[in-house]
């Protein structure tokens, strides 16, 4: 099946949407629960009290869809891969997949689509004379981001080392993505102040450490497993797919090691302790391990480790293990 998606054409980008359904086919044949997600993220509040869980797993598959096209145009576009393909939103559908908790249309979800979106434009103002759109846009979906989920607040420091990455920063261009950044949320709590007195408590700061619960199920530890040699093995590896690509490419391999990382400093916020969390690092994950495919070759093997992956998250959606 990876050999579809090897290729650029408009007909398996298509194929991408029924694949996202038939990984995510719990979630129509019995939708998850929603009560626990109202007040969550307030600005998500109405499409959770509106819309019934069927119609939220629905929705939810059309958006990762949306995100894969997004995360396969942000690879193309700096030319990550030796040809143009649709393997990191194949990558990123199926990490969205793997795990019942995921299953969920969490506000960290939707969040990523923005998040996404900032990885986008910020890759693009490398070179560019005056990108003063790029710094706006990369700000603005920084802040709205922010909003849906508090925790992202730190991505304000990470797109200030993006910046630094992809150009000599000067005041000016920086005060043109802080702009962005302060727009949307200027406008959601104007929002909240005059219809609500407790516009900022749903942020739940929390400056403690994280306690780790070790008394938590099968489920959660053999995810965290799963997350965590992710991490490790395509941390070993990124010398191999950095190899031979242009100074641009090294740079945005450069960037989305820096996002995950970012990921530490957020579980500093009470709603970044969620299993949802991990979503963001499917976002650079997805990404490093397409070059790291194309880089190595190894075409059977991902084959066959694609099929064990998809048996895996049936068995496990359906509890026939754990």
């Amino acid at each position: 099946m990876i050999r579809l998606f090897l290729q650029n054409l408009f007909v398996y980008n298509l194929l991408l949407l029924p694949y996202i359904a038939i990984l995510r086919i719990k979630s129509l044949i019995n939708p998850p629960p929603y009560d626990d997600l109202i007040g969550v993220s307030p600005v998500l509040d109405l499409i959770y009290e509106n819309i019934p869980p069927l119609g939220l797993s629905i929705l939810s598959i059309f958006l990762i869809f949306i995100q894969a096209n997004l995360i396969n145009y942000f690879t193309n576009s700096n030319k990550l891969h030796s040809k143009n393909s649709l393997v990191a939103g194949m990558v990123y559908s199926l990490g969205m997949c793997t795990l019942p908790n995921f299953l969920t249309l969490h506000p960290i979800i939707i969040a990523n689509t923005f998040v996404i979106l900032m990885l986008i434009f910020l890759t693009s103002i490398y070179k560019k004379y005056k990108p003063i759109n790029a710094l706006f846009l990369t700000g603005f979906f920084t802040g709205v981001s922010m909003i849906i989920t508090p925790h992202y607040f730190f991505l304000i420091l990470f797109i200030l080392q993006g910046l630094l990455i992809f150009r000599d920063l000067n005041p000016k261009e920086f005060l043109q993505n802080l702009i962005g950044v302060l727009i949307p949320i200027f406008l959601v709590t104007t929002y909240f102040w005059i219809n609500s007195d407790q516009f900022f408590s749903y942020l739940n700061f929390n400056f403690e450490l994280p306690q780790i619960n070790f008394t938590q199920t099968t489920r959660f530890w053999v995810g965290f497993l799963i997350a965590a040699f992710a991490l490790i093995y395509i941390i070993i590896n990124q010398n191999t797919i950095r190899k031979k690509k242009s100074a641009k490419s090294q740079r945005v391999i450069n960037l989305l090691y820096i996002l995950m990382l970012y990921t530490l400093p957020m579980m500093f916020f009470d709603s970044a302790i969620v299993t949802a969390h991990v979503t963001l690092l499917i976002i650079p994950l997805s990404i490093l391990y397409s070059v790291f495919l194309f880089v190595t070759k190894r075409l059977i093997l991902a084959e066959l480790l694609h099929i064990a992956i998809i048996v895996f998250i049936f068995l496990l959606q359906f509890q026939v293990i754990l």
